[in-house]
């Protein structure tokens, strides 16, 4: 009898990570030439970092403008801060961009050393693209 129980329970929480991943892949779009699904959802970004100058120029001649920073930039689920969900590099405009399932998500920029960069939150909706600046301190006073 308990043999029979513990059966139905496997054969239960299997089928709900199967309704699960089901569910996943019908947000999903369609899959590329590696076989991977890409989300129909995810972040745009740009990491920007600034002053660039030390002391701010009047009229502004835009030398001192923020500039865009290539860096890492790793999101995190909301609910795991502790374990990366994706880590990837800003190009040389500081862009990237990451498909992602909906959900709340912090994205963090940046390295240990400077320029300091604040974690963002986000939250990604089914079918959308978010798009944030990540705007990073360089230090210069």
């Amino acid at each position: 009898m308990n043999k029979v129980v513990i059966a139905i329970v496997i054969v239960a929480v299997a089928g709900l990570g199967f309704f699960q991943l089901m569910k996943e892949r019908e947000l999903a779009g369609a899959e590329d030439e590696q076989g991977i699904v890409a989300y129909k959802s995810g972040v745009n970004g740009t990491v920007m970092v600034g002053p660039t100058c030390p002391v701010v120029q009047y009229p502004p001649t835009g030398e001192c403008d923020d500039k865009p920073l290539s860096t890492r930039v790793i999101i995190y689920r909301k609910s795991d801060l502790g374990r990366p969900y994706v880590t990837l590099e800003s190009d040389k405009q500081g862009k990237f961009s990451a498909s992602l399932p909906p959900g709340e998500y912090v994205i963090s920029a940046g390295g240990k050393t400077m320029p300091s960069c604040p974690q963002t939150p986000v939250t990604v909706g089914p079918s959308e693209y978010v798009t944030i600046v990540i705007e990073c301190d360089s230090g210069i006073r």
